[in-house]
Order: structure tokens, then C-alpha cells, then sequence
């Protein structure tokens, strides 16, 4: 079972299960990423691109209902949103059209 899987379980569960997960994983696919963002995955982060000290810091902010990724996950992720949204980001920025929509 995939830590995806396991999550959503979780979920699935009555009552479901409430806490912050952190994805800790060696997988930096944008799909695989969107994947655990839907079952309920506080943050996703590369198990070898983060120091214990970063770890620390990343599950207080889980914790205090931060979002928290790996930087290059969120490279990926915004160039996958680029693609599907048209364009509509630029250097990491939404242009003035896409925010007014």
C-alpha cells in the first residue's frame, strides 16, 4: 500500500482520521504530488533534499495549518498548472488576467 493509499483511508475512515500528514517521499512526480494534495496530504517533501533542522520547521508549520512543500515540487507543480491553465503563470506569478478570473 502507498502512503497515498494509506492516506486515504485514513480519511475514508468513521470518524475519519484528523491529523496533519507530511508526505515524506523520494517521488517528485507533479501527478504523484496533485495525488496526495487531494487525499488530504498537509505537504509533500523530498526525503532527500530536507535536513532534520528543515524537517523540524516544516512540521510546526503543519501543525499551525501551513501548506508546506519541497521547493522543486513546487516548481513542477506550478509548471504543470502553466500548462493546463494556458500560460497563466509567469516566472511563478499569476498575469492580471488569470487573477481576475
Amino acid at each position: 500500500m502507498s502512503g497515498i493509499e494509506c492516506l486515504q483511508r485514513l480519511r475514508q475512515m468513521h470518524p475519519p482520521f484528523e491529523g496533519k500528514v507530511l508526505m515524506l517521499t523520494g517521488w517528485e512526480e507533479s501527478e504523484l504530488v496533485l495525488h496526495a494534495l487531494q487525499a488530504g496530504a498537509s505537504g509533500y517533501l523530498l526525503k532527500d533534499k530536507i535536513s532534520p533542522a528543515e524537517l523540524w520547521v516544516t512540521i510546526q508549520d503543519a501543525s499551525l495549518d501551513q501548506s508546506v512543500m519541497s521547493p522543486g515540487i513546487a516548481q513542477k507543480l506550478l509548471a504543470a498548472y502553466e500548462k493546463l491553465a494556458g500560460g497563466g503563470v509567469q516566472n511563478g506569478v499569476l498575469s492580471a488576467e488569470k487573477k481576475r478570473c
